[in-house]
């Protein structure tokens, strides 16, 4: 009978069996290598991570989760302000422009016929405006008075007042009242026109100034009444 100690002994089992022995030896070296290179890397890392924490980095610092958008995290925590609201100024209550008076009457030895704009209803803002003359049947331009051509006018925030001037040219010849016209028109900047739209202008004869005024009276209440 045969006893352990007598047993013939088995080799070891090996997953190079069957393979040629320099083969074998081969694998067995390589495998070798390569669990030595990893064991290399694991120390490594783990040196490389002991270093960081001891490096003192901030361990407090958001994580992406924190927010839905990696561009928008503020990681200095800075308080950003508002942004600021784009007013647009608005004339709240620009008014309406007219004529002071529906006409207006030169007197002999006067250079010129001061015409009054008036702004009412509002004056907030400011607004323009565009005026002319307009001659009438024996009245010339460039011999009784100074025609004006459209110009734009302005009042500025706050005023009601605008004086206009239309010069009037001397003529000795003059036989009886002249008259012209100023007229306004389109407004701007939210203004409106008044009821006084147009104003009619008498250059008074020299030498019969009592007949001529009796006849702007009279024509006075007429262009009211029209109005």
């Amino acid at each position: 009978m045969l006893t352990r100690a007598d047993a013939p002994t088995r080799p070891p089992a090996s997953r190079y069996v069957g393979l040629p022995a320099s083969v074998a030896r081969r694998h067995s070296r390589a495998t070798c290598g390569e669990f030595i290179g990893l064991s290399v890397a694991v120390v490594l890392l783990a040196a490389v991570l002991l270093g960081i924490e001891e490096s003192g980095l901030p361990q407090d610092l958001p994580s992406l989760r924190d927010t839905d958008s990696p561009r928008l995290r503020n990681t200095a925590n800075v308080v950003l302000p508002p942004a600021a609201a784009v007013v647009i100024p608005e004339n709240s209550d620009p008014g309406q422009i007219s004529l002071s008076a529906d006409s207006y009457v030169v007197f002999p030895g006067q250079a010129s016929a001061e015409i009054q704009i008036r702004r009412t209803g509002g004056v907030s803002g400011a607004v323009s405006f565009v005026w002319w003359t307009q001659g009438s049947e024996g009245t010339r331009p460039g011999r009784d008075y100074v025609s004006r051509n459209p110009t734009i006018a302005h009042l500025l925030d706050g005023e009601d007042t605008l004086h206009l001037s239309v010069s009037i040219l001397p003529n000795p010849s003059r036989k009886h009242t002249e008259l012209f016209y100023v007229v306004i028109g389109k407004p701007g900047d939210g203004a409106a026109l008044g009821s006084v739209r147009r104003a009619t202008v008498f250059i008074m004869r020299p030498d019969k100034f009592a007949e001529p005024t009796r006849t702007v009276a009279r024509m006075r209440v007429v262009s009211a009444v029209e109005h």
